[in-house]
């Protein structure tokens, strides 16, 4: 079968790894306490590949998570956090008067930070919408390309916060979110960053379908540029949360061990040997992560945003 990167559609990939969809199930059943084999049940195997033209991560075939999915995740308080440093990073990008499409705003916490800006948000999960609309946040629950197909040049600012990474129909997408954009305006998208720490948590399954089915890094974000033909503003990386402290201290921990033992890498790793290292780097990471606890120790942290001009 020939396999086609989602973003410049090359057929340069090279098959990194593949896993059992009845493994990855179980695992996020321990994990999280809630199944999705129903959102995985029609593919047997899932396989990893990096696009060597523009190093995108991307999974075959590309499962994606549906309503009671995100239903929930949202019951996680940390699922939607009301606060994130790509949010601080948009306002001053933003001007006074400025008209704003946040798409899959989830519920509406970017909404709740703006003052005086025209907003319109797009969700498509029910619960989400709800949460947003209830905060007095202006919803509409339609898909971008739905709503690029009547408001063609509206927006000063298109932005999208940790959904590229969830999106199947990636061309698409982005050419609908560059239809609403105003000549001159900005697109700004917030990914999860494949180039820090986040790519070696052992076992994340928060990051694999069906919950991401792509991986972005700063190469694949500017390549996006030259896809469609766009302008590299800026890329902005976020230094490491304070909410992600303790998983960043676990994950080096881990790393430093399996190196050590000299066990494979692996996206998901079922074997005692890795459930073993797992608990070591918790107890070392208690240590390891007050060391986190000044600013200037800290390295890259799960986000990167990158903001283009059209």
């Amino acid at each position: 079968m020939v396999i086609h990167c989602p973003l410049d559609a090359t057929m340069n990939a090279r098959l990194i790894e593949r896993i059992s969809t009845d493994s990855l199930a179980s695992v996020f059943e321990k994990s999280l306490g809630f199944s999705i084999r129903g959102d995985v049940a029609h593919a047997p195997w899932i396989e990893f590949y990096v696009c060597q033209t523009c190093s995108l991560g991307f999974f075959n075939p590309s499962l994606v998570g549906s309503e009671d999915f995100y239903r929930e995740l949202s019951r996680f308080s940390w699922y939607y956090l009301n606060d994130k440093a790509e949010y601080a990073y948009a306002r001053t990008l933003i001007k006074p008067g400025d008209a704003i499409l946040d798409v899959g705003c989830g519920s509406g916490a970017f909404a709740r930070r703006l003052c005086g800006n025209k907003y319109v948000g797009l969700e498509l999960s029910r619960s989400a919408s709800q949460q947003a609309v209830r905060q007095g946040v202006e919803v509409v629950s339609e898909t971008i390309e739905a709503h690029a197909a009547r408001n063609r040049e509206r927006y000063d600012i298109v932005c999208a916060f940790q959904v590229l990474e969830h999106v199947t129909n990636l061309r698409d997408f982005v050419r609908a979110s560059l239809d609403c954009v105003k000549p001159g305006g900005l697109l700004l998208y917030s990914v999860p960053n494949t180039d820090g720490f986040i790519s070696l948590v052992p076992n994340n399954v928060l990051n694999l379908p069906p919950h991401h089915v792509t991986w972005w890094s700063t190469k694949s974000l500017e390549h996006l540029a030259k896809c469609f033909g766009i302008e590299l503003f800026a890329i902005e990386h976020e230094i490491l949360d304070e909410i992600h402290r303790r998983l960043y201290a676990v994950t080096l921990m881990y790393e430093s061990l399996r190196n050590f033992v000299g066990v494979e890498r692996r996206l998901l790793d079922t074997s005692i040997t890795s459930h073993l290292l797992r608990k070591a780097s918790g107890l070392a990471a208690r240590l390891l992560e007050k060391g986190l606890i000044d600013l200037r120790a800290r390295p890259l942290g799960h986000s990167v945003t990158a903001v283009y001009r059209k």
